[in-house]
This record gives C-alpha cells, structure tokens and sequence, in this order.
C-alpha cells in the first residue's frame, strides 16, 4: 500500500505492500485493501502470518489510519477488491 498518499502527506505501507482497492465510506472516509509480506511496523498492527496477506486498512477523509486488519493463513493470500454495502459492512 505503499503508493497510497492523501493530500501529499500520508503514506501507508512499505516497498513490498500492494494496494488493489479503494472504496469511499459512508463516513467520508476510506477502505483500502490489498496485500502484505511485512511485520508490525507504523501503522500496521499485526505481524504476516504466511508468504502474503490481505491487510485492510480504515482511514478517515484526511488518510488517519483509524485500524487495520490481516488476514491470511500460511500460504499466499490476495485481496482483489472492496466494498462497503449499503448496509455499512465491509466486504
């Protein structure tokens, strides 16, 4: 998630994170997801638990990590996309 920026100030992520979704909340603020190899560091909370895992990230409208999330088992997983419903769950 690296390549994530808002308003020029806010980066999360490192070299090796990738983004592959972004969705506007109903909050105004942002769902990001993607995939991730590293350990707890900045603003992710929770070590990799395989090759790669899916990490979702909650930010509010100015890019303030709110909390984040991995996801994963021993091999390589990937995240492709991500949704906030209607009914306010994130898919």
């Amino acid at each position: 998630m690296r390549l994530v920026i808002f308003n020029g100030e806010n980066t999360i992520g490192r070299r090796s994170d990738e983004l592959h979704s972004v969705d506007q909340t109903a909050d105004g603020g942002y769902i990001l997801g993607g995939s991730s190899c590293s350990y707890i560091f900045g603003d992710k909370t929770e070590n990799c638990l395989g090759l790669a895992d899916c990490w979702i990230v909650k930010t509010d409208s100015l890019g303030s990590v709110q909390w984040d999330k991995t996801i994963g088992g021993n091999v390589y997983d990937k995240l492709f996309s991500i949704k906030q419903t209607a009914m306010e769950d994130i898919f």
